[in-house]
């Protein structure tokens, strides 16, 4: 039999906590509601500028098509593709652009096309957009996605 000193012992290792490796620092409540805010008047510019593309272009016809589709289908539509692609293709939306801000992933990466769509479609539980107001500024879209919004350098 080995003497106590020789047997077996497994490593020791600290255990910490170890902060993601992101751009910067994570975005704080009142970054994120000017975030908000702008897209948001972005999104109202948008769909204005659709609807007058749509009148200009299809006349009455275009007019009645518009009308036929109803005002939830269209928002709901029109505001998945608004984060859809910006947050896809950018990491950024027009508000974030404005205010510094970027989209990352909890380890600090570029996030993934399927990432982006659960984090857009996330935006669409009721009261979600208030939910950033939590702890650490971040909203269920972020943690339920697992992505974050950082400040940039």
């Amino acid at each position: 039999m080995l003497e106590p000193s020789k047997r077996y012992s497994p490593p020791q290792a600290e255990v910490r906590d170890v902060a993601p490796a992101a751009e910067g620092e994570l975005a704080g409540r009142w970054l994120r509601f000017f975030n908000f805010v702008i897209d948001y008047l972005c999104f109202v510019g948008l769909a204005f500028i659709i609807g007058f593309i749509v009148a200009v272009v299809g006349g009455e016809a275009g007019l009645q098509m518009m009308k036929s589709i109803p005002d939830l289908v269209f928002g709901v539509a029109l505001m998945a593709v608004y984060y859809i692609v910006l947050e896809g293709l950018f990491g950024r939306t027009l508000g974030k652009i404005v205010t510094g801000t970027r989209v990352v992933t909890v380890d600090g990466g570029k996030p993934s096309l399927p990432k982006i769509i659960g984090r857009s479609l996330l935006r669409f539980i009721p009261f979600e957009a208030l939910t950033f107001f939590g702890p650490n500024g971040r909203g269920w879209h972020d943690r339920l996605s697992g992505t974050r919004v950082v400040k940039l350098g």
